[in-house]
């Protein structure tokens, strides 16, 4: 795969006749936001789950059932929140579309430089005073409020976790920045977030760029981010090195594939029954995702992962 075949197509968005700014609508959508990043399991396995039951099903390799893959990509980050998102968004008279932005640290140098984009949010574009308004919806990056902010210009200051957020407008280009972030394990530090972005145009081939995204992501999470600490979980793994850590409230565990897949069934789904915190996993889930840990334990050749960025991840 080259990097002609990594193609990002976007489409200018019309800003002719917009709506005018709503005050009680946007008060609505910051609702809906606010109960999308807390409510809703981030899971980037989903794919690999479903990659498995094709490959089982017609006995070919996931590399094949991934290759010959066409359709909606069912998974939940930054991109599936921002569908599900929309989807509620659209109910309540917001119109919103998909827009990418830069991938910096998202994959290896060269992995980055493959997908040139990695993050995806909403905007949506309004009218106030007769001047054009963007508001950005990010479930993905977690930031509760609506950021808006005015065509050629900056947004204010938003507080962010335990920090800042803006939108930033500054020579001609605009960009989401940040000065913290969440980890894994839930706590927060600080950062240099500066992620550039174009406001006037949409990606309209999603699926297919999430599903690029795939050849250069070499970290899968399943994570809920509940606004109760004891209700929060993390399991996430590294598929170079084959590392898989579990963090709940005031807990961290950490395995290497091989040796955890060596515990007995029982032992197994007892250690992954936090998945099951608020209905969010079943157990037939637990067991799907267990057939996938199984293809990264045991194989050489990582399925999917473009080889020189395991190269240079090494």
């Amino acid at each position: 795969m080259t990097k002609d075949d990594f193609q990002i197509i976007k489409r200018r968005i019309n800003l002719d006749n917009l709506e005018e700014y709503d005050f009680k609508k946007i008060k609505k959508s910051e609702k809906i936001l606010k109960e999308t990043i807390s409510n809703t399991l981030v899971n980037d396995f989903a794919f690999l789950i479903k990659l498995n039951k094709i490959s089982s099903n017609k006995g070919i390799t996931l590399e094949e059932a991934y290759n010959s893959y066409k359709g909606e990509i069912p998974t939940i980050d930054c991109i599936g929140l921002s569908k599900i998102l929309k989807e509620k968004l659209n109910k309540i008279g917001i119109n919103t579309y998909f827009i990418t932005c830069k991938a910096k640290g998202f994959s290896t140098k060269y992995g980055d430089s493959l997908i040139k984009e990695a993050h995806t949010f909403l905007i949506y574009p309004c009218q106030k005073k007769k001047k054009t308004l963007f508001i950005i919806y990010d479930s993905g990056f977690r930031i509760k409020k609506p950021l808006i902010f005015y065509d050629k210009d900056s947004s204010k200051e938003y507080k962010y976790l335990t920090g800042k957020v803006k939108i930033n407008y500054e020579n001609n280009r605009y960009s989401i920045k940040a000065n913290v972030r969440m980890k894994r394990d839930f706590s927060i530090i600080k950062d240099n977030v500066n992620w550039y972005f174009n406001p006037y145009e949409e990606t309209t081939n999603i699926d297919y760029f999430t599903k690029n995204i795939y050849k250069v992501k070499f970290s899968y999470k399943i994570m809920y981010y509940n606004n109760i600490p004891r209700k929060r979980f993390c399991l996430g793994l590294n598929i170079v090195t084959k590392k898989l850590d579990f963090y709940s409230y005031n807990y961290h565990e950490e395995y290497y594939l091989d040796k955890f897949l060596k515990l007995s069934k029982e032992d197994l789904l007892k250690k992954l029954s936090f998945l099951k915190m608020d209905n969010k996993f079943t157990e037939k889930d637990i067991e799907d995702l267990l057939q996938v840990l199984k293809i990264y334990a045991y194989e050489d050749k990582i399925p999917i992962l473009n080889y020189k960025i395991v190269q240079e991840f090494k």
